[in-house]
């Protein structure tokens, strides 16, 4: 019996030790560290490409020096705005040879539309990338269009533009949203020849992005364009 309960003691004893170590050791480990948080490296109104390839270039330059980090591109804006910020902003880094940041539309009436690039680090909490309660708008270009009640130039085209992209695929989507709109489509060309094969090739590319030739109509006005040459799109609901 005594030797019994000098074990049971023996064991006691050592447990007793077992756990003050345990939580002395617990207690010297390091803290948890904190998770990193998300850089906004540029915010602007997205004006024209001249400010958006600015402001790209700075994010662009941000990402490589992070290759671990996620881009994100937050858009404010309606659905059209949206629609042709997103296609600039995708198009220059694909001229870069750079992996496109996520994109993600906010509900707003901006117009132009306000863009924030965000750098988000590996673990990094993205409630102050999006604040909660902003999400993306229920509205679609069909009922944004429904609204438009005189016709407007889209977008001008033209040879001397420091903008490289175009919105042809954008356009067609106007047309096609809007059921009973129509395109007006102005070359501005030094000749009738010029005209008729810049007329050509854009007619190619609309009906084979599924609009009806017959809601297309295209005027020639020689010269006068910067350039000798552009393109004006409207759009006539």
């Amino acid at each position: 019996m005594k030797k019994t309960a000098k074990w049971n003691r023996l064991i006691h004893l050592l447990m007793v030790i077992l756990v003050v170590s345990t939580n002395v050791f617990a207690q010297e480990e390091d803290p948890t560290p904190e998770a990193p948080e998300s850089q906004m490296i540029a915010a602007f109104s997205h004006e024209n490409c001249e400010i958006q390839m600015a402001n790209s270039d700075l994010f662009a330059n941000a990402l490589q020096d992070n290759p671990t980090a996620t881009g994100y591109a937050l858009i404010r804006g309606r659905p059209l705005q949206f629609r042709t910020s997103k296609k600039e902003i995708e198009s220059y880094f694909d001229t870069k040879g750079l992996d496109k940041p996520t994109i993600v539309r906010i509900i707003s009436e901006a117009d132009p539309p306000n863009v924030e690039y965000w750098l988000v680090p590996v673990g990094a909490d993205m409630s102050s990338v999006v604040p909660e309660g902003e999400k993306e708008s229920g509205e679609t270009l069909e009922q944004q269009l429904a609204s438009v009640k005189k016709p407007f130039i889209f977008e001008t085209q033209g040879s001397g533009s420091v903008c490289p992209e175009t919105y042809t695929d954008v356009y067609a989507d106007m047309l096609k949203a809007a059921k009973s709109s129509r395109g007006n489509i102005v070359f501005y060309q030094p000749t009738r020849r010029a005209y008729q094969n810049a007329r050509k090739e854009l007619l190619k590319e609309l009906v084979d992005l599924g609009i009806e030739r017959k809601r297309l109509r295209t005027f020639w006005v020689k010269g006068s364009f910067p350039g000798d040459e552009g393109t004006e799109l409207w759009f006539l609901p």
